[in-house]
């Protein structure tokens, strides 16, 4: 992940077992990051109001929508902050094992036309 010219530059991963965002948030503490779902989004939002810098003061604010792929539960969702600003956002993929597919027996039926079957011989 690279930071060009100060802006926020997230980086995600994703493959069949599972999915991850990574956001630069080294200008923001964590109570002024907020990541929430919707329907079908996960949206990353940080504020903070105008601090002391070196260069004067600064103000900053940004929002990252990202679209959650298919095979991802809301409910599994978390999200890590670490030591040196990385928010990682991170999700399971549900596989095929546990979901609701399920193999259907074939049962044979009589022939058509045939009510009972036909008597053995010898009787």
């Amino acid at each position: 992940m690279d930071r060009e010219l100060g802006k926020l530059v997230s980086a995600i991963k994703e493959d069949d077992k599972s999915f991850q965002v990574m956001v630069d948030v080294t200008d923001f503490e964590p109570d002024e990051i907020m990541v929430k779902t919707t329907d079908k989004d996960i949206i990353v939002h940080a504020k903070h109001d105008e601090r002391k810098d070196p260069n004067g003061s600064i103000s900053r604010e940004f929002r990252r929508r990202i679209t959650i792929p298919p095979g991802v539960k809301q409910e599994s969702i978390t999200s890590t902050m670490s030591p040196e600003g990385l928010l990682t956002i991170m999700a399971p993929k549900t596989t095929s094992e546990g979901s609701s597919e399920r193999v259907i027996p074939i049962t044979m039926a009589p022939a058509v036309g045939a009510i009972n079957p036909p008597p053995a011989k010898g009787n």
